[in-house]
């Protein structure tokens, strides 16, 4: 039965991959290494930012320090979320206050830094109702590894066969499969063409019929 609900953050609470697009784009840019869309939407989305950093180092052969680059990465992220006017995803908090109601635990699992989470999570309203947070950052390995939901998992002391994640990327579906738990893969244009085919179940954003069959999935563990 399962009783902890993981939401990954960016895509799924809020639809930020344009924001992240822009401001690594701009910032690759900067260094002397653009990247072309496709690129960033195959590989990036859903990538922790050192990881990503790391890739364009190796594959640009970019002359500055990891540490340097995330140190500057990181501060324009903060920066272009923190001015932003951000809102939920439609229907997400709908999604969530129900099943705050129905007693279930919920998480954020996600690839951003943990100071991200917290501002995006206050700015759109839905810090409340979650009881843990956990970034790429906090764990050793960060998506496709399974780490992320895992730790969800044993903070809550719960089984992970006892978890459904909520994911828009690929990376993410097949971290939350290798954590053995159960998948909603949400499509999401602004991720890229990701490659949903692993998820038990397939949405396309959180109407009211989405919102639906997420319970038939959590309650009867139908589609």
């Amino acid at each position: 039965m399962i009783d902890t609900v993981i939401f990954d953050m960016d895509g799924v609470l809020i639809d930020s991959e344009p924001i992240h697009w822009q401001v690594n784009q701009d910032y690759f840019a900067s260094i002397g290494a653009p990247i072309l869309d496709d690129e960033y939407s195959d590989r990036f989305v859903g990538l922790p930012l050192d990881k990503m950093l790391e890739h364009i180092k190796e594959t640009r052969g970019i002359d500055r320090s990891i540490e340097e680059m995330f140190t500057e990465s990181m501060a324009n992220h903060l920066e272009a979320f923190s001015n932003a006017d951000l809102v939920a995803v439609p229907g997400i908090p709908e999604l969530i206050r129900a099943l705050k109601k129905k007693g279930f635990n919920l998480a954020v699992g996600s690839s951003s830094a943990s100071q991200l989470i917290d501002i995006i999570l206050s700015k759109i309203g839905l810090k409340e109702y979650f009881d843990i947070t956990v970034s790429g950052f906090e764990v050793d390995h960060g998506k496709p590894a399974p780490d992320i939901f895992l730790e969800v998992a044993s903070r809550f002391k719960v089984n992970p066969e006892h978890c459904l994640v909520i994911e828009d990327s690929a990376l993410g579906i097949k971290a939350a499969k290798s954590a053995n738990m159960k998948v909603v893969g949400v499509r999401n244009n602004t991720s890229g063409n990701q490659n949903l085919s692993q998820a038990d179940l397939l949405v396309h954003g959180f109407s009211e019929e989405s919102r639906d069959r997420i319970f038939a999935l959590i309650e009867q563990g139908i589609s």
